[in-house]
C-alpha cells in the first residue's frame, strides 16, 4: 500500500472536524450523528472512524482547533510597543474575526454547544478546559505592562483576561443571533477603551 503523506493526514483530519463544525452549528451536538459528519464530509464511516472513535473524540478535536486558531490569530495580532496598545489591538482583531465567514459560523456553533454544555458535562468540561488558554494572552499582556509600568500596579491581570474573553463571548452571541450585525465599528469602540482605560497617567498619550 502507499505510504500516506502526513500532510494528507492532517488534511483529512480537518477535513473531517470542518464538516462536524457545520453539522452541530446546524443540527447541535445531540441532534448530528456520525452519519451527517461522513455525509457533510463526502467521506465513508469507516474513513470517519480511522481518525476519531466517536463524536465525543470528534468534539475535542474541534477545541484543540479552536485553541490553536486563536492562540495563532492573537499571537499575530501583538504588534504595539505599548501593552495598552497591544491589549486593544488584540481584543480588537478578536472581535473583528466574528464577521469573517468563518467567524460567523464558529458564533452559530459556539451559542449552539454553550446550551447544550448546561446539560452536558462532556461538553461543559471542554469549555472550561479551554477558557484558561483564552484568558491567558490578555493577562500576559497585562502583567508585561505592569512590569513596565504602562499599567496600574493594581489592577488585577486575571479580571482584565475574563473581561476581554467575556466581551469577545457576548459581541460572538450578538453575532450568532443576527448575522447581519457588523462587529467591527464595535471593535474600535472596545479597543480605545481598553486601550486607554488600564493605562498608567505617564504611559497615555
Amino acid at each position: 500500500m502507499p505510504k500516506v503523506s502526513p500532510a494528507h493526514l492532517t488534511a483529512r483530519r480537518e477535513q473531517i472536524l470542518l464538516a462536524a463544525c457545520k453539522c452541530f452549528s446546524k443540527k447541535g451536538f445531540h441532534g448530528t450523528t456520525i452519519r451527517d459528519i461522513c455525509r457533510e464530509a463526502g467521506l465513508s464511516a469507516g474513513a470517519v472512524y480511522a481518525y476519531f472513535k466517536s463524536k465525543d473524540d470528534i468534539l475535542e478535536g474541534i477545541a484543540e482547533m479552536g485553541r490553536q486558531n486563536t492562540r495563532a490569530l492573537l499571537k499575530s495580532a501583538r504588534s504595539a510597543v505599548s501593552a495598552p496598545e497591544a491589549l486593544a489591538q488584540v481584543l480588537g482583531t478578536a472581535i473583528r474575526a466574528f464577521d469573517a465567514d468563518q467567524g460567523q459560523e464558529g458564533a452559530r456553533l459556539d451559542v449552539r454547544l454553550w446550551g447544550e454544555a448546561l446539560h452536558t458535562p462532556r461538553l461543559q468540561a471542554l469549555f472550561l478546559e479551554a477558557m484558561p488558554s483564552a484568558c491567558a494572552p490578555f493577562a500576559d499582556i497585562v502583567r508585561e505592562g505592569q512590569s513596565r509600568g504602562e499599567i496600574a500596579a493594581d489592577i488585577d491581570a486575571d479580571s482584565v483576561a475574563r473581561l476581554s474573553v467575556a466581551l469577545c463571548l457576548g459581541l460572538q452571541v450578538q453575532k450568532a443571533l443576527d448575522p447581519d450585525t457588523s462587529i467591527t465599528g464595535t471593535a474600535d469602540v472596545v479597543s480605545s477603551l481598553m486601550g486607554g482605560t488600564f493605562a498608567t497617567k505617564g504611559s497615555r498619550s
